[in-house]
């Protein structure tokens, strides 16, 4: 027999996209992964970051975490449950529940890295999850802030930091290892050879680029987080991805998670499970924007509405090419659409004027999509030239996260 694992990540609860919240998509979501875990078995649940979409979530957010939790809890007393914090959760926040989880016993949440007095205190990101005559010691890794880096000397690799907190992490695991247990990392980062989107957070400061090799080659698994397109890194390191579209640039990802097994402390196969989609994200045109008349022309053509429930009715964003503003532009749009299966909640302007693209033939970006780090590059580019020093970049990360209430412990 083997030991089977549901990877999964950035689940984003709470998140809202151009004013819709996605609470239904997502709990529907939570409810088909419940199901999943018992359909295949799973001995092991192992989420790997971003549980929420803001530090501060709604409490409806939270509520349905805890639902989902106490029902994973209650149906299947085989399944251990190990989730570490991200880059978009509050470490206070998650770690001021996991007594509590601890106290029901197979439900384990890490939101930091896991310190005392002494300083960094390994053993307590390590869980055991046993089943199917198997076990496998998980290291949970969670992301690494800049406070947790903020003693090291980047010098002249600026993973070292990183690799420190690993190297003790790991070094501890093996210390607990059973004989032919099986070794599994859990992490929220990005490694270098990933492909990232437009909807990740950056990352900044020594936890932004992390080499493969900072995993051990005596990891069977390694269950990442943080990048929201699924994608392998080598035959051992895989990032789940996403389980529901966060932006319309994801709109062509194959969601999924990931059902992985282990025998003999070795990894025997991890196989995709695609992701439901209860409400599709559509692009018109989907290969980039078009004339007006031609986008009208698609918006007319997509299918009636019918009798579809409003929360299950997909999101609309129109690409359109102009070659001079159109002030009824959006009453055009919603003329078309009018009856169809779609909810317009975007709609992109490119302006070709006399030939010459205007703002890079790009629309600007609205302000829930700046991302503060690229602008404190752009500002500090035109101001002194060139790109910040990492330890700048780290400071600001450290503001950052300050400001959204992210701060470590």
């Amino acid at each position: 027999m083997a030991l089977r694992l549901v990877h999964t990540s950035d689940w984003h609860l709470g998140h809202v996209l151009h004013d819709v919240d996605r609470a239904p998509e997502q709990r529907a979501f939570l409810a088909w992964l419940a199901d999943l875990c018992e359909r295949e078995g799973a001995h092991g649940l192992l989420v790997a970051g971003d549980l929420f979409d803001v530090a501060s979530p709604p409490a409806a957010a939270v509520g349905m975490l805890a639902e989902f939790l106490v029902d994973v809890w209650r149906r299947l007393p085989q399944l251990t449950v190990v989730a570490i914090g991200g880059n978009h959760d509050s470490p206070h926040r998650l770690e001021t529940t996991e007594p509590f989880l601890r106290a029901l016993g197979r439900l384990h949440v890490v939101g930091a890295a896991p310190r005392g007095p002494a300083g960094l205190e390994p053993e307590r990101a390590l869980v055991r999850i046993e089943g199917g005559g198997e076990s496998a010691l998980v290291a949970a890794i969670p992301f690494l802030r800049a406070a947790d880096l903020r003693a090291e000397d980047l010098g002249a690799d600026p993973a070292a930091p990183v690799r420190r907190v690993h190297d003790a992490v790991f070094g501890a695991a093996r210390a607990r290892r059973r004989p032919g247990e099986a070794l599994v990392a859990m992490g929220h980062l990005f490694v270098v050879g990933g492909a990232s989107g437009a909807s990740e957070r950056t990352l900044v400061g020594g936890a932004g680029a992390v080499p493969s090799d900072a995993f051990p080659p005596d990891v069977a698994y390694g269950a990442l987080g943080h990048l929201h397109r699924p994608q392998a890194i080598g035959a051992r390191l895989r990032y789940s991805g996403a389980p529901l579209p966060l932006s319309f640039d994801e709109a062509q990802h194959e969601q999924q998670v990931v059902v992985v097994d282990l025998a003999g402390g070795a990894l025997v196969a991890a196989r995709a499970v695609p992701t439901p989609r209860p409400r599709p994200l559509l692009r018109v045109p989907a290969d980039g924007p078009a004339p007006l008349a031609e986008v009208l022309e698609q918006l007319r053509a997509l299918p009636p509405l019918g009798d579809l429930s409003p929360e299950r009715v997909p999101l609309l964003e129109a690409r359109v090419r102009l070659a001079r503003p159109e002030p009824a532009l959006r009453a055009r749009l919603d003329e078309a659409v009018e009856g169809r299966a779609a909810r317009l909640v975007r709609w992109q302007v490119v302006l070709d004027g006399d030939g010459a693209a205007l703002g890079d033939g790009s629309p600007a970006a609205t302000l829930d999509e700046l991302d503060p780090v690229d602008v404190f590059r752009r500002r500090w580019a035109s101001r002194f030239g060139g790109e910040p020093t990492a330890e700048l970049l780290g400071a600001f990360d450290e503001l950052l996260a300050e400001a959204r209430g992210e701060a470590a412990p």
